[in-house]
């Protein structure tokens, strides 16, 4: 089934309001975790400062490098692909399926 714009925001939307997926992310010293940003300084593992959630746990700030970032942003480290084009479709199935939401 193609989507359309409207659809696509839409999961978009349904995605970015869970809880940060933090099975993708490396734990930081301090509770927090890893910067997902590639020219973070922040650190990994136990010499991370760390990045923390906010926003009832729906994104990820870090507060070296100044880089907020959704489920969607993790869910592209954690595929180790761009938010852009075809790559966004596969987030977003990627992001229905871990959460539940149907893609058809």
């Amino acid at each position: 089934m193609d989507k359309n714009f409207s659809d696509l925001k839409n999961f978009a939307d349904q995605i970015k309001a869970r809880p940060i997926i933090t099975d993708y992310l490396e734990p930081a010293k301090n509770g927090g975790y890893c910067c997902i940003a590639p020219n973070c300084t922040n650190g990994r593992g136990k010499d991370a400062t760390g990045a923390n959630l906010y926003k009832n746990n729906t994104r990820l700030h870090c507060h070296v490098c100044g880089s907020d970032f959704s489920n969607i942003d993790v869910i592209a480290y954690h595929l180790g692909i761009s938010t852009t084009g075809k790559d966004f479709i596969e987030i977003l199935k990627h992001g229905c399926n871990f959460f539940g939401i149907s893609f058809n």
